[in-house]
Parts: structure tokens; C-alpha cells; sequence
């Protein structure tokens, strides 16, 4: 049977997974931001805890 152990290894691969994580979302994010700013008549709108892009372009990646 193997034992289940907390390692360092496994904290850092965690920690680095959930920092990973963290940071595409925030490219994401941030890169729909930017397109509203840039682009007049397009914004996202949150509904239901849903992000739904209004406008009259589709995002574009």
C-alpha cells in the first residue's frame, strides 16, 4: 500500500498548477477588458453568473 505523505514537491506543483491557473485567467480576462475598451459598442455583460459577450463582434483569439 502506498501512503499518502504531504511532500514539498507536491505543495510547490500544487502552489504552481493554481498560479498557472490563476494567471491564464487573468489573461483572459483581461484581454476581453481591453477589446472593450478598444472597441466601441462591445462590452460583456454578466448574467446568472454567466459572461455573455454583447455587440457586434464576436470575440476573436
Amino acid at each position: 500500500m502506498k501512503q499518502n505523505k504531504v511532500t514539498l514537491k507536491g505543495i510547490i506543483e500544487a502552489v504552481h498548477q493554481l498560479f498557472w491557473l490563476l494567471l491564464v485567467n487573468m489573461l483572459f480576462f483581461g484581454a476581453f477588458r481591453l477589446v472593450e475598451t478598444m472597441v466601441p459598442n462591445c462590452t460583456m455583460e454578466e448574467e446568472s453568473g454567466e459572461l455573455v459577450w454583447v455587440g457586434t463582434l464576436s470575440p476573436k483569439f
